[in-house]
């Protein structure tokens, strides 16, 4: 053991890999990842050696067998294990079946990858030649199309001002169907070289989770809310826009049933609850109305050719890749266990070729950066006139002044672990300042109105001096009480913050002296009981009213409530889905977003001094610009004259696979 050094425990051994515990003994009993144990029995305490599970790791890297056997394909820890041996960029070009221990995964190559733009929603023609995509190379969304070499590309929706996305192909290659907010936003065809536009069918704009497929008998297969109870169900539409039917709605009635498509041969919809990659893959058998689950972790189900197998993306050990799974192309069971195909990638979407024999991927990144805004005259920070106070490939968010300085504390990512950090604005070097340095992630953070106290936290809520110092557990009653706790706000009299959490939402009163919480109420609020959805609640500036989010209803609204939960009442209702609301400054107006109408982005409300709504919603101007867009209009910050917003700048590109 001389100079060796050990891991003398479970939790040492997942703290060195940065996997659960679970993780790490299903790898220990698959892999063979070298664990010993002080008598050899299975209960005896267990120990490593770094240098061993160092090796072992680079093995597993370079393809070699483990010491116990090989493992099977099937598993996501081979992707994780990959990541942590960092050979990822190596294996990322090493052709593939380069030996007989070669983990076999299919290699991307650049097809669409010019910087700065957002490429993607890739699908191919049915005989495989050409290629249609959604592009803002020329400024909005616009639907493309290129031949294989991905040379010239051409766009067919130049005509339109307004986003066109979504495209895909009929079954006879001859139109192109496409989602667009032109006009009355909805569903549109048009030939393959972008003439004789047609209208199908009103849509909503700024639907959440939309996807549009073409059936082999000539159906467009699409997302839309169900006019009854108002949640995404499947439907099916003729071209001409006639013989609008359901596919989903007394299958999947209590639940969001989106990312459809139908089996080559008719007889199958498969489709996925949820956009989270968390969801099982539901087979609809058309004819009988009875339905198979295949019981993966999923998204966004597509077919193979032959019908007998499913592709999809699935989001385990912290990536999203493509994986595959086969069936009987008749009942929809599961003849073998799925397989991951690409490995250590961050799959956006993809499209299987004709044959079968190649995908094109999207490979999305985004890089979350602190922005300075101006108010204009209407309090609205312009997306162009903001100046960058960050730069690098990190994670910068929920930026807020500390009061009385001229400094401005955030959450980031650039040492890994999540914390506080802080800069200067008067600083022309910008320097940055670690203010946390662990142990604990962080995913927001509140700080008191003079500036004493920061609330932060992720799971449970801790308390601290603006430079770190007194580090300490908020208040055991939220471990006590909640599974867990989200700080939203704290209010600007200083006296109260409220929470998020399972139970809905609560306001805890703050003695300020100490930085204790005096006591806890909870506010009888309408909710989704099944997930407690009420988030991002913000005090108005005279402390009397928050202002929140609910899904109570299957949609996203907003909500105004008194702190002490005497007078709650929705602000503004379905049919659309409103989120992030935010107070301004004077308390004349909430600011939120919203997919609304034609023009999806910021919008505000005239509200009185207790919230009570003075006109119609306003636009104010889009959330996304380009390949820019406010990463949450929460965590914006207001101060008399500017505001502090995280600003996304997206890099989307299509990379081919080869899957023979």
């Amino acid at each position: 053991m001389a100079g060796r050094e050990l891991l003398d425990s479970w939790k040492a051994i997942s703290q060195y890999l940065d996997r659960s515990r679970k993780t790490c003994q299903r790898w220990e009993a698959e892999y063979g990842m070298p664990v010993h144990r002080l008598d050899g029995s299975p209960k005896a305490r267990v120990f490593a050696y770094k240098d061993e599970i160092d090796r072992w790791k680079e093995g597993l890297a370079h393809g070699k067998d483990s010491q116990a056997k090989r493992f099977p394909y099937r598993s996501a820890g081979v992707i994780a294990l990959i990541l942590l041996a960092a050979a990822a960029s190596v294996l990322l070009f090493r052709p593939r079946n380069e030996s007989p221990g070669s983990l076999n995964f299919a290699i991307p190559r650049p097809f669409l990858a010019e910087p700065e733009f957002l490429e993607g929603n890739p699908a191919w023609s049915p005989l495989g030649d050409l290629i249609a995509f959604d592009s803002n190379r020329s400024g909005s969304r616009d639907v493309w199309i290129c031949d294989r070499s991905g040379i010239n590309p051409l766009n067919l929706t130049a005509d339109s001002e307004e986003n066109d996305f979504y495209p895909a192909w009929s079954p006879d290659g001859h139109r192109i169907a496409f989602f667009s907010d032109r006009g009355s936003p909805g569903l549109y065809t048009m030939t393959a070289t972008g003439g004789d536009i047609r209208k199908v069918i009103d849509i909503e704009a700024g639907l959440f989770w939309f996807t549009l497929t073409w059936s082999r008998d000539n159906e467009l297969i699409y997302t839309d809310r169900h006019p009854v109870n108002g949640r995404l169900n499947i439907f099916a539409i003729s071209p001409s826009g006639k013989e609008r039917r359901c596919l989903t709605y007394d299958v999947a009635e209590l639940s969001q049933a989106h990312n459809g498509e139908i089996s080559p041969s008719g007889n199958l919809l498969a489709w996925t609850h949820s956009n989270n990659q968390n969801s099982p893959i539901f087979l609809l058998h058309i004819a009988s109305g009875g339905v198979e689950t295949l019981d993966v972790q999923a998204h966004m189900p597509r077919w193979h050719p032959n019908g007998d197998e499913i592709y999809y993306l699935s989001q385990q050990e912290r990536f999203r890749n493509l994986w595959s799974v086969k069936i009987d192309p008749e009942t929809g069971r599961k003849r073998e266990e799925p397989k991951p195909i690409t490995q250590s990638l961050r799959i956006n979407c993809f499209a299987i070729g004709p044959a079968g024999g190649g995908a094109l991927i999207t490979l999305h990144r985004n890089r979350h950066n602190l922005w300075l805004f101006p108010l204009n005259e209407s309090g609205i920070p312009i997306i162009d006139s903001g100046t960058r106070l960050t730069e690098g490939d990190f994670v910068d968010s929920n930026a807020k002044r500390i009061a009385g300085t001229d400094e401005v504390s955030f959450i980031s990512n650039r040492r890994g672990i999540r914390g506080i950090w802080k800069l200067l604005l008067n600083d022309p070097q910008r320097k940055l300042i670690q203010i946390t340095t662990g142990p604990h992630n962080l995913e927001y953070h509140a700080i008191s109105p003079q500036g004493e106290w920061i609330v932060a936290g992720r799971i449970f809520p801790y308390i601290m001096r603006p430079d770190g110092s007194e580090y300490r557990e908020l208040d055991p009653i939220f471990r006590a009480e909640f599974s867990e706790v989200h700080i939203c706000d704290w209010s600007p009299d200083g006296h109260f913050i409220v929470f998020s959490s399972m139970k809905g939402l609560g306001i805890a009163e703050m003695d300020l002296d100490k930085g204790e919480v005096l006591s806890i109420k909870l506010l009888e609020i309408p909710r989704d009981l099944a997930t407690g959805a009420a988030w991002h609640a913000y005090f108005s500036p005279d402390s009397r009213y928050i202002v929140y989010e609910s899904s109570e209803s299957g949609d996203f609204d907003i909500w105004i409530s008194s702190i002490d939960g005497t007078d709650i009442r929705p602000l503004l209702v379905r049919p659309f889905d409103d989120r992030q609301p935010v107070w301004a400054r004077e308390q004349s107006c909430i600011y939120f977003v919203s997919g609304r109408g034609a023009r999806p982005g910021v919008y505000r409300v005239p509200v009185d001094n207790s919230g009570h709504p003075l006109g119609e919603p306003e636009f104010c101007y889009k959330h996304q610009d380009g390949s820019r867009r406010y990463h949450s209009w929460k965590s914006v910050n207001f101060s008399g004259y500017d505001a502090l917003i995280s600003v996304v700048e997206s890099e989307s590109d299509i990379w081919i696979l080869d899957l023979n």
